[in-house]
């Protein structure tokens, strides 16, 4: 009796420890043994902690998928790379007829031409992540339902490609409003372009994870954020200065706790007209980003094993 119940609890300890199962390879005819307790579900939730981990150890996942995915838009055209940079300043032409010459926003603005160049080249990376979150999911479902990884990498992947899109364009950028009259002279300010730079991609990638979740719960939402991002565009004063709204008390508080504008102020303030931004600038956006990037990577963690369903 007694060394049968033995051989019982071996032979349980036995199936617990070492229950595997049989996978038959393609081109061989024998089998492989895969121990289960080593198989993951796919989409599970780990705790925040283990979470970021994760993210880093996909590091390589990242920078591969980003720098394969850069610049794919200019591929399927005949001007290639060049396109990236010359969109923008295209755009920048139309508003500056439409808003500089026929509106006449332009006036009491010291360098317009700069100063419109500088809103639609930087204003454009923060209205894409609007716009891109709605699809992300979607268009990544595939690869999110096949294999177990932080959701979280996909977002942070497309920051990192569009980072690498734009460094093109900023350069073009800065070469255009110090070759165009009147000349905006370099000065030691635009170093600091760089800390404002990582500070709007923070906000850009707390931006993706807030409009990404909100998607996934309410998937109609997919079609209005492209209208918001319009939106936002032109109220953010990319063609117009604030000064135009002095008598306007609501719109000049609106517009200056509108993060968007702040940041382009930051940035128009050290490349145009070589002044250093004021500490609230700097703190206010520097919360803002800061704020947005950690609370929108909890929003998003929370709704982890959500994003792999078919219903997305």
């Amino acid at each position: 009796m007694g060394d049968k119940t033995e051989n019982s609890s071996t032979e349980a300890m036995s199936t617990k420890d070492w229950l595997s199962t049989v996978l038959y390879t393609s081109n061989k005819d024998e089998s492989k043994f895969v121990a289960t307790w080593a198989l993951q579900r796919i989409g599970t939730r780990k705790p925040v902690k283990e979470y970021l981990h994760s993210i880093w150890d996909y590091r390589a996942f990242i920078l591969f998928q980003s720098q394969a995915r850069a610049f794919a838009t200019a591929r399927n055209s005949s001007l290639g790379r060049v396109w990236l940079i010359l969109e923008p300043f295209l755009s920048a032409g139309v508003y500056y007829v439409i808003f500089g010459l026929l509106l006449q926003t332009s006036r009491g603005v010291e360098n317009f031409v700069a100063y419109l160049v500088v809103g639609v080249s930087f204003f454009a990376f923060m209205q894409k992540s609007l716009s891109r979150s709605g699809t992300l999911i979607r268009q990544n479902a595939n690869i999110i339902r096949s294999f177990a990884f932080p959701r979280a990498t996909l977002i942070v992947s497309d920051i990192v490609m569009r980072a690498i899109d734009t460094l093109p364009l900023i350069c073009a950028t800065l070469i255009f409003i110090v070759a165009m009259p009147p000349h905006a002279i370099p000065t030691w300010t635009w170093i600091l372009v760089i800390p404002i730079h990582l500070l709007m991609l923070c906000f850009s990638m707390g931006l993706m994870f807030v409009i990404t979740k909100l998607t996934v719960l309410v998937k109609d939402l997919r079609h209005i954020w492209p209208l918001l991002s319009r939106f936002w565009f032109y109220s953010s004063g990319v063609f117009f200065s604030i000064d135009r709204f002095a008598t306007q008390y609501t719109v000049l508080l609106i517009m200056n706790y509108n993060p968007a504008y702040v940041v382009l102020t930051m940035y128009r303030q050290v490349l145009i007209y070589g002044t250093v931004p004021d500490m609230w600038h700097w703190l206010y956006f520097s919360c803002w980003a800061l704020t947005l990037m950690c609370l929108g990577f909890i929003f998003f963690w929370s709704s982890e094993e959500r994003y792999g369903q078919r219903n997305i």
